[in-house]
């Protein structure tokens, strides 16, 4: 049984197939193409994927640090020394200056425990030791580190978007902006309609900063450094971005700890909420298209943020696979899954839009179904971005290095017929 199209499913009616070439639109969806009747307002191109509620984009698997637990379950680790003593670090990744500050204490390794991380300098494998340090409470990290997304996220996007391009750059300030202007109107009785549409927005902010969070490589700032020193090796791969110099990584316990809070505790909950939200407002007709818009931008963003890092790391550690293969192979069907999931944000978003971004007469908004509702701030920041993606999108190479691209999923979202030769990783195909 094929999945019904996005139209069909959001009309509630039966999706009929061409019988003659399945591949093609089905029978409402041609009718609704071939019809000249001004009452249509969907006019997409027709898909048929999952839903968007259906999206399944959490790693099952661990990062490969300890053998202690499976997968990405939340442990302690409590063979602690007898001289063991709880410290307070200072956790950065260059996204934002305000640094994560956790406890940690030293404990003792077992079979299976990485206390070191390896790297390749120009053929030669290489390797850093690392003091073998833990979280001294995981679950107390893992709500201190809730908070730290929920209080940082409007701000520190915004923050970390500094070395993008001029669209990615643009739209996260106007995220920024959106984001305080909603709180401000909802928060002072202006607008006490727009609660939801306020709190979902920062629901998908904090989502997708916590799922920032993921990428990159994390350093010990701060004067605790744990009884280690800054390596001086030619070669070495951790720098900090802000200053060009070379920075102590973290210890690798810590690491497979907060892998297993963000796809444990964090993620999850977001998703599920986000998604299910998400597809109820592409699902309706009401006044929150500009909010919608951007929510599906940054998902979609993030998609190829995570398969920039991910090759990033595939690269780094001489991995064959795109993305991570053999003992890795979770970390490349998790952004084989990732990259899946723009289809149904796609599709869905198409049919929710009504108006062609890339045919809209900005100077004749009077025609358009949803444009025309949109504030003048509002209005002129969507014609300068479709006139940015015209400039930037002309720099995105041909598959597969498409796929690392900040705009190749988000460009899709200008594009009249965007199925047309779209296509994601697949696993199998390597």
């Amino acid at each position: 049984m094929r999945k019904a199209c996005v139209a069909c499913r959001k009309q509630k009616v039966r999706c009929q197939e061409n019988e003659d070439d399945p591949s093609a639109p089905c029978k409402r969806c041609r009718r609704r193409k071939d019809s000249s009747s001004g009452k249509i307002i969907h006019r997409t191109v027709c898909v048929r994927t999952l839903t968007v509620s259906s999206i399944r984009i959490i790693r099952q698997g661990g990062l490969g640090l300890t053998r202690r637990w499976e997968g990405t379950k939340m442990m302690d680790v409590t063979d602690w020394p007898a001289d063991s003593v709880i410290k307070p670090i200072c956790m950065l990744q260059g996204l934002i200056e305000e640094p994560i500050v956790v406890n940690v204490r030293k404990f003792t390794p077992t079979d299976g425990d990485v206390t070191s991380r390896p790297y390749n300098y120009q053929g030669s494998q290489k390797s850093v030791p690392l003091e073998p340090y833990c979280l001294a409470s995981i679950h107390d990290t893992a709500n201190y580190f809730s908070g730290y997304l929920s209080r940082t996220a409007v701000d520190g996007l915004k923050e970390a978007a500094h070395k993008s391009g001029p669209l990615v750059r643009d739209t996260y300030a106007m995220i920024h902006e959106h984001a305080v202007k909603l709180m401000g109107r909802v928060d002072y009785g202006l607008e006490t309609g727009r609660v939801k549409e306020k709190e979902f927005f920062l629901t998908v902010i904090k989502l997708v900063w916590c799922m920032r969070h993921t990428t990159g490589s994390v350093w010990l700032g701060g004067k605790e450094k744990l009884g280690m020193e800054v390596p001086q090796e030619e070669g070495y791969p951790l720098q900090n971005p802000w200053t060009g110099e070379n920075e102590v990584m973290l210890p690798r316990m810590i690491v497979a700890q907060f892998d297993s809070i963000q796809n444990e505790r964090i993620l999850p909950s977001l998703l599920k909420r986000v998604l299910t939200e998400l597809e109820s407002y592409l699902s309706s007709c009401k006044d929150e298209w500009f909010t919608m818009y951007l929510a599906v931008f940054m998902l979609l963003h993030e998609i190829s943020v995570a398969s920039q890092d991910r090759y990033r790391w595939a690269c780094d550690h001489q991995q064959k696979a795109r993305y991570g293969g053999g003992k890795y192979a979770s970390l490349g069907m998790y952004v084989e899954n990732f990259q899946k999931a723009s289809h149904p944000l796609l599709a869905y978003w198409h049919y929710y839009k009504v108006d062609e971004l890339d045919s809209v007469d900005w100077n004749a908004l009077g025609k358009t179904k949803k444009l025309k509702h949109l504030e003048p701030n509002q209005v002129e920041f969507m014609r300068k971005s479709m006139l940015m993606l015209r400039d930037e999108e002309k720099h995105i190479p041909n598959p597969p290095a498409c796929w690392e691209h900040e705009l190749f999923f988000v460009s899709h979202m200008f594009k009249q017929k965007w199925d047309v030769g779209y296509q994601t990783f697949n696993f199998m195909d390597e």
